[in-house]
């Protein structure tokens, strides 16, 4: 240190240096931190002056920081009790928040009677349409129908053919012209159709073209003129625009008189020999039944290109043991082989094959009756 240390330029360092080192053994500037802790332990007494005299004693060095601790611990653990009252007071405040939903909710009761209210005028609506589903055009239209020519163009299509379903009860249309799908407002009179506030999709089809032709007819907005027309055992509408040429041409595959239940009551030429019914649900393509030992269900395919023509398919059957699987394989056999249901009058129908082979025949059985 004396190499350092210049005496003529730092008189006063001398002078410390040698207090330092004089009392190295007894370290008097140490034994002043006991009357700090000593302030700082009187000052806890007194919580209003612990703000500014905790800081001195937790300032100088680490080395004080380490024991001012037990005695700065009580301190903050008194003040938390002080500190707490004000936390439930928010917890206070979320409860009457909370409170209040039931009453909301009750106040939002009445809004079912509003709707009912309101009801009266769809009733007024419906009972509307069911008069217009009541006049002999409504009747006539209600439906699905396959389009079949658009203009000039036949539609030949033998899958996803063009269509439109009516439905006079809602004054409202549905149709899908072979590419994009429509829907909009019907407005008949005695012999005409409007459509009105036609809205369509906008998918781009190329290659088709009477898809233009549909959409153009759907939205002229004006007097269609129909006329029926009955043709090889199909339905066929004809709808005129203004400058009388046909500008739809519709057709309506004529499987509506199988709709319903029906007793079998020969297979293949043999009668059966218990009981068994076929139930067709033509709106919903779906058939099912009873083979006189187990149940199946399966799809209906109505082909639009040829009257009377129908297949099923997708058929599932139940694996119920009896004596009587002859006559339930010579059923599921006969469904799989059909593709033509005839009717032989209000009561009686057969179903043929490709060849024109009765394979079954029923007999209708009526709504008020029970199955035998």
């Amino acid at each position: 240190m004396k190499t350092n240390i210049h005496p003529h330029r730092h008189p006063l360092a001398i002078i410390i240096c040698s207090a330092l080192i004089a009392c190295s053994s007894s370290c008097s500037i140490f034994e002043k931190v006991p009357s700090v802790r000593g302030d700082a332990g009187s000052v806890t007494s007194r919580p209003a002056q612990q703000t500014t005299a905790t800081a001195p004693a937790a300032t100088p060095t680490p080395a004080q920081q380490t024991p001012a601790t037990p005695t700065e611990t009580p301190a903050i653990a008194s003040e938390t009790p002080v500190a707490t009252p004000p936390i439930p007071g928010p917890a206070a405040i979320t409860e009457p928040q909370i409170e209040p939903e039931p009453a909301d909710t009750a106040e939002a009761t009445p809004m079912p009677e509003k709707q009912q209210q309101s009801a009266p005028e769809n009733n007024d609506s419906n009972a509307a349409g069911h008069k217009a589903a009541a006049s002999p055009l409504a009747e006539t239209l209600a439906g699905e129908w396959l389009i079949i020519k658009a203009g000039t163009d036949d539609i030949t299509e033998e899958e996803d053919m063009p269509y439109i379903n009516f439905d006079p009860a809602e004054s409202r249309y549905y149709a899908y012209n072979g590419c994009n799908y429509l829907n909009g407002a019907i407005v008949l009179d005695e012999h005409n159709v409007t459509f009105a506030n036609s809205i369509s999709t906008m998918r781009y089809c190329a290659g088709k073209g009477y898809d233009v032709a549909i959409l153009a007819a759907l939205n002229d907005n004006k007097p269609m003129r129909v006329t029926l027309r009955q043709s090889d055992g199909a339905t066929f509408i004809d709808l005129y625009g203004g400058s009388k040429e046909t500008s739809l041409t519709l057709r309506r595959h004529n499987m509506e008189f199988l709709n319903g239940h029906w007793q079998v009551t020969e297979i293949s030429g043999n009668a059966t020999e218990v009981p068994a019914d076929i139930f067709f649900d033509i709106a919903e393509l779906k058939i099912h039944g009873n083979t006189g030992c187990n149940y199946f269900n399966g799809v209906i395919y109505i082909d639009p290109s040829h009257s009377n023509a129908i297949d099923f398919s997708q058929m599932g059957v139940t694996r119920m043991a009896c004596p009587y699987t002859l006559q339930e394989t010579a059923m599921l056999v006969a469904l799989e082989q059909t593709v033509a249901a005839t009717r032989l009058s209000n009561s009686t129908a057969q179903l043929t094959d490709r060849d024109g082979k009765v394979l079954i025949k029923l007999k209708r059985i009526p709504l008020d009756s029970t199955n035998p």
